[in-house]
């Protein structure tokens, strides 16, 4: 049965779940798993081409659309072998495609030497292909990546191997519209999975605010959201090349997307929604030219401000209105700043967000943060829901803060 895997930064999987239901993904078809999300597939062309072109081009949180070819027992390397040989190659890699084994996943496994494993499941394709070619045993299969790069993905768990081919070929995070970056930026995947675990709603009258934005992918995926600009509508996949699926249901799906876009008109002054502020001006530029490339530069606040200057008096002054969703993924001191500035910094955002002398935000006010420092420990303001995250290959904590005090 061919299924579709989903790695997930794990956290999210809860996230990439309702995102597969909004899609219209049955229920009983989605099961979640530690760091992925897999789908059950109807088993004609048709249905698993859809699929996999729906979750490429819609999918926020996930990290790559993988489809899973094979599943099977291998307890040694000669049954590895032998597995991988039996299957039907030749349906997936069509004449001159280059393929490549990817470094993968082994737990609790017999069989644990990633170039081993590599060479195996290559070698065994190979004489598969060879065979079904009807080539002579020693020949040489002649691999253009300019024609087509499939990448095969494995994972062996409990010596239960799942072969896989990555569909979307650069992660889900590269959307194509941050060319510009500033140091240790927040991954596009993520900062939608925090957008979304806050609870933010486009039919809310908040103001989506990143205090210290960077490049500004907090209020660039925000307004993503509520335009409903689907993630990637304006990219391409390695699928679209693959005959298998081929390029004419990712065009159908890419087109349906970008004609439910919700129209953006010039930024209104009295009525903003998606704001970023730093205190470097280089950022901020940066920021600018990504939310442009985007398609949501018109209805993003972009300024440069110290956090320190900021106050939440002057901000409802300024924006005429009196509830922001506060996000931020500041510096903290794997990164890039050292502990008295991180401290510093979490300090400056608490006396944004909370009502002076209590453990509730100010009237209107949400914050949700992603750090590795102790947000709780520097501000001395216990969230009221966390959960581990992962910032690159940093353990990380989103700290959410929902509790407002009543005026």
């Amino acid at each position: 049965m061919y299924k579709i895997n989903l790695p997930v930064l794990f956290g999210l999987e809860s996230v990439v779940r309702d995102e597969l239901y909004d899609l219209g993904f049955a229920k009983e078809n989605v099961e979640l798993g530690n760091g992925n999300v897999q789908i059950s597939l109807k088993q004609d062309r048709e249905s698993i081409a859809e699929a996999v072109a729906l979750c490429n081009v819609h999918l926020r949180c996930a990290e790559r659309v993988e489809l899973v070819v094979a599943e099977f027992q291998a307890n040694d390397f000669d049954q590895l072998f032998d597995n991988v040989k039996a299957l039907e190659w030749d349906t997936w890699i069509p004449d001159n495609a280059a393929f490549t084994v990817d470094r993968s996943n082994t737990h609790k496994s017999n069989l644990f030497a990633p170039s081993a494993i590599q060479s195996t499941i290559k070698k065994a394709i190979v004489l598969s292909l060879i065979e079904a070619r009807d080539l002579k045993e020693n020949s040489r299969l002649k691999e253009d990546r300019n024609f087509l790069d499939l990448h095969i993905a494995y994972e062996i768990i409990d010596n239960n191997v799942r072969l896989s081919f990555n569909t979307s070929g650069a992660g889900l995070h590269k959307r194509g519209y941050r060319l510009d970056r500033n140091q240790a930026p927040i991954s596009e995947t993520l900062a939608a999975g925090i957008i979304k675990l806050s609870q933010y709603s486009p039919e809310n009258n908040e103001v989506v605010y990143d205090v210290c934005c960077g490049s500004g992918t907090f209020p660039i995926e925000a307004a993503m959201i509520a335009y409903q600009i689907a993630p990637g509508a304006r990219r391409d996949f390695t699928a679209e090349k693959w005959p298998f699926i081929g390029d004419k249901i990712f065009n159908e799906v890419k087109n349906t997307a970008i004609e439910r876009e919700i129209p953006r008109g010039d930024l209104d002054p009295n009525n903003v929604k998606f704001a970023g502020s730093d205190i470097d001006g280089k950022s901020i530029s940066m920021a600018k030219a990504n939310a442009r490339r985007a398609g949501v530069r018109e209805v993003i606040d972009f300024r440069v401000l110290d956090l320190h200057d900021l106050h939440i008096d002057k901000l409802n002054k300024y924006f005429k209105n009196d509830e922001f969703l506060f996000l931020a993924n500041p510096p903290y001191g794997e990164r890039m700043a050292d502990e008295a500035e991180v401290i510093k910094i979490n300090q400056g955002i608490a006396n944004l967000v909370f009502y002076p002398k209590t453990n509730f935000t100010n009237p209107g006010v949400r914050l949700s943060i992603i750090t590795a420092s102790d947000f709780e420990k520097d501000t001395g303001h216990k969230a009221d829901k966390r959960r581990k995250l992962y910032n690159g290959m940093i353990r990380s904590t989103m700290y959410h803060y929902f509790r407002q005090k009543y005026v």
